[in-house]
């Protein structure tokens, strides 16, 4: 084998060069935690076929777990705390009253509000709210750590305790002696809060948010297929997720140095054949500067498109660096550096596997057709014409075989497909500057 006649200066720039395009790429990769889709109940599916990359649980809608978060909340029972001190200061008070009532009516005064005070008494507006919210009854404490139940209709309201004493027979004659008598009929229960939310806390993890669990490769929703509710479930559960596996760091970060591993190979393996195959290409640093940075540039492309236009990794011109690469470095090359493309580009398409047989099929009828390069413009126009039909008719094959239907084709996608075989007749003016710039020689300027 012959050795290469590389200066350590030489090496360490090519190893740049692919260090560069490696970070490009990583760059422009959709990261896995990064949920790339937009969708709309009722609306269709504009992407591609959608797989779950891994399992995860499905969770209720939002109002769904409102009701369910209501139900219980309306279990609990409303808590009150009686506070005694309200009735000791009313006795402070009521011995004023002794000569006014007299002793008889006096002390059934003192024993009936004794009474009302140990039964409990709400303020106006949370007797209201208590009947309003539908509860049967109530828990009060005493101060103690023990609850004791009561019926809603057993705790009176301070107007319910003021009119039941006006109408006591009695005493009823000689109360309009005592002045201020609201003083001694006041609220002695207060509605714990802080309970009732630590009680509805506890109950609320009983509640499952999630009904099922999708398991990895499990199809979730097609191109074209309407969003319906269940799917739309799945989809927001699916994106949850995401966001969830995103903040385990760890996670994250393994994720990272996978790809740029990944992407790593792919990119070294177009050195890798240079070096076992074209020694001259790698020790000529434009001819292998031309190689990587045109795939890289594809692949730019190709995120940005499918980033900005639904479809638009169809649109970006692949082929263009297969004609170049091809009149330049030869079909080999050109078809290896083409599948290299084709792979970093399908993990980038939503639908990975359907534009990763689209491209290959494509890609290798440019290079039957260009058999050892481009030698005159005649065949760079055969080149389009055979690109124009073979993707629309790939692409609608493949559908065919998965769905049995060509009625969920796009015909955005189709147009896509004529523009970018056009698109491949910018080949010749890119060929046309790499030769001024490079000084590269070929058979169409030859001609």
């Amino acid at each position: 084998m012959k050795k290469t006649n590389l200066s350590a200066r030489q090496i360490v720039v090519r190893v740049l060069i692919v260090a560069v395009a490696v970070a490009l790429i990583d760059y422009v990769f959709p990261h896995h935690d990064t949920f790339r889709y937009e969708y709309e109940l009722g609306k269709p599916w504009r992407y591609g076929l959608l797989t779950a990359n891994y399992d995860f649980p499905v969770y209720h809608n939002d109002s769904v777990i409102q009701q369910m978060e209501d139900s219980v909340r309306r279990q609990i029972s409303p808590i009150y705390v009686q506070d005694t001190s309200v009735l000791a200061s009313v006795l402070r008070k009521l011995p004023k009253e002794h000569y006014v009532l007299g002793p008889d009516a006096y002390d059934h005064l003192e024993s009936t509000l004794r009474q009302f005070y140990a039964q409990g008494i709400l303020t106006n507006p949370e007797k209201k709210r208590l009947l309003a919210e539908g509860y049967d009854h109530g828990r009060v404490s005493s101060g103690s750590y023990q609850l004791f139940s009561r019926n809603a209709e057993d705790l009176l309201s301070e107007k319910q305790v003021y009119d039941s004493l006006r109408s006591d027979t009695t005493f009823s004659s000689a109360l309009h002696y005592v002045q201020n008598m609201q003083d001694y009929v006041q609220a002695n229960l207060v509605r714990d809060t802080a309970s009732m939310n630590r009680e509805y806390q506890e109950a609320r993890k009983s509640i499952s948010t999630s009904y099922r669990v999708i398991v990895a490769e499990t199809r979730i929703i097609d191109q074209g297929q309407i969003v319906d509710a269940k799917t739309k479930d799945v989809l927001d559960s699916y994106r949850r997720a995401q966001e969830e596996r995103r903040a385990d760091s760890n996670s994250t970060l393994m994720m990272q140095i996978g790809q740029i591993l990944l992407i790593s190979l792919f990119v070294g393996s177009m050195l890798g054949f240079l070096f076992f195959f074209r020694k001259w290409h790698l020790e000529k640093q434009s001819y292998m500067f031309v190689a990587i940075g045109m795939v890289t540039l594809m692949v730019v492309l190709t995120a940005f498109a499918s980033h900005h236009l639904i479809g638009g990794v169809y649109l970006v011109p692949i082929g263009v660096t297969t004609i170049v690469l091809s009149t330049f470095h030869g079909s080999r090359t050109a078809y290896w550096c083409h599948m290299v493309m084709v792979l970093l580009c399908s993990f980038i398409a939503p639908s990975h596997f359907e534009y990763l047989i689209v491209q290959s099929v494509v890609g290798i009828i440019i290079i039957f057709n260009l058999n050892d390069g481009m030698n005159d413009r005649g065949q760079l126009l055969r080149v389009c014409l055979f690109a124009f039909f073979a993707y629309p008719l790939v692409y609608c094959a493949y559908t065919l075989a998965n769905e049995g239907t060509l009625e969920n084709v796009p015909v955005l996608t189709l147009i896509l497909m004529a523009c970018n075989a056009v698109l491949l007749m910018m080949s010749y003016l890119i060929i046309y500057a790499l030769e001024r710039l490079f000084g590269f020689v070929s058979g169409v300027t030859l001609v």
